[in-house]
């Protein structure tokens, strides 16, 4: 079907890391609610899906500030419960999903700093660029209209600031998704998708113990029409969600993550809950 890209809450938009460090990072989350499988169809669905994450990321120098190449690979087990023609059914699969590519580099106020030296640093003014390409490795079956890779090609972009006061940071950023068409929707059609557009806010409340911070995190997105041979199927996103996260390190270079976010307003496909716990290390 039409996935909507970047659909939730991040924790933290914008942050400064020290140079030529590899970070390694393992995440499981959990999500259940309902979903518009297919506008165009009257079913009555929800969903439970639990993925399990594999995150890798280098940061390095680029232009002077620093910046990260991360990449995302997932792998989902999804069931659906719903009702169809007046009768009950569930369905149930786990595949590998669509992989994430992502190039963060801060523009400001992220000056490029070793190991040694990024202890003397303190936070200010962040601006920084973000670009995400998730291409179609994920599993796919074309006789299906839910599945796991979504067949075609999608670039993510998000330009964001953030700004420390003490104990207290404002981050907020503004972003949009671009999709190719996928030619091969439930055999031979072809299904295209408008863009979508993404603003984002956090506020980050950061406590006594150096990298211990809790986080209220908010999204809105519009958009994301899609059409089938050139049909417009009438299912514009106008879809908000807001989460809480906190930020736990541990021993020297371990850290966890933990994440809830809901949806607050949703017109078509975002109406979930979501948990969701990360571990992290600094290889």
């Amino acid at each position: 079907g039409a996935a909507s890209a970047n659909n939730d809450v991040l924790p933290r938009l914008l942050s400064n890391l020290p140079i030529d460090q590899n970070f390694l990072g393992l995440s499981y989350a959990y999500s259940e609610g309902n979903v518009a499988v297919d506008p165009s169809l009257a079913l009555d669905v929800s969903s439970r899906l639990h993925t399990a994450v594999v995150t890798y990321s280098r940061s390095f120098a680029a232009f002077g500030q620093s910046a990260t190449l991360t990449a995302v690979l997932p792998y989902s087990d999804l069931t659906l419960t719903g009702v169809v023609l007046g009768e009950r059914v569930t369905a149930s699969d786990g595949q590998i999903s669509d992989p994430k590519f992502r190039l963060a580099m801060n523009l400001a106020g992220a000056p490029a700093l070793t190991l040694k030296d990024f202890a003397g640093y303190r936070q200010k003014t962040l601006v920084g660029l973000s670009f995400e390409v998730t291409p179609p490795l994920g599993h796919y079956d074309d006789s299906r209209r839910v599945n796991f890779g979504s067949n075609r090609w999608s670039l993510f972009s998000e330009l964001g600031v953030s700004r420390r006061f003490t104990r207290i940071t404002l981050e907020a950023a503004v972003g949009g998704v671009l999709f190719t068409d996928n030619d091969d929707y439930l055999g031979s059609r072809t299904l295209s998708q408008k863009p979508i557009g993404t603003v984002r806010a956090n506020v980050i409340y950061h406590l006594n113990r150096p990298g211990t911070w809790i986080g209220l995190n908010s999204l809105y997105l519009r958009g994301g029409e899609t059409a089938i041979d050139g049909e417009d199927r009438q299912d514009l996103q106008a879809n908000s969600r807001i989460g809480v996260s906190l930020a736990v390190p541990f021993a020297r270079r371990h850290n966890l993550l933990f994440k809830f976010s809901s949806g607050v307003t949703t017109r078509i496909g975002a109406d979930f809950d979501n948990y969701q716990i990360t571990y992290s290390v600094r290889l």
